[in-house]
């Protein structure tokens, strides 16, 4: 429960100061790199995710991945694995939209 209200705090406090520092830089129309390079991380911290598989066909080349926190289940395809993986592994991700929703991508084996 700690770590799912961490990762919510997380995600908000990431998203206000994104939001923050777009709108300063709005009034300046300038944006560093620097600036520019932070607010891609924290993009990116804000979208990993942790979740276990649900279900996965290796011969088929798709599977469904549970996310931990949400519950929201995600489709994955073989081509957005790092790691092979198997039903009931433990993985982490990150999410893009596909063709009938969100997939979960750069799926790999947590640590």
């Amino acid at each position: 429960m700690k770590k799912r209200i961490a990762l919510m705090m997380m995600t908000v406090l990431c998203s206000t100061l994104i939001t923050v520092q777009a709108k300063n830089r709005a009034s300046a129309n300038t944006v560093s790199r620097a600036e520019l390079h932070t607010t891609v991380t924290l993009l990116s911290v804000q979208n990993k995710r942790k979740g276990t598989v649900k279900f996965f066909n290796p011969s088929k080349g798709f599977g469904f991945i549970v996310d931990s926190v949400t519950k929201e289940e995600f489709m994955v395809h073989v081509t957005g694995l790092i790691d092979e993986i198997r039903e009931g592994d433990t993985v982490t991700f990150k999410t893009e939209n596909g063709r009938k929703g969100m997939n979960a991508v750069e799926v790999q084996l947590a640590k």
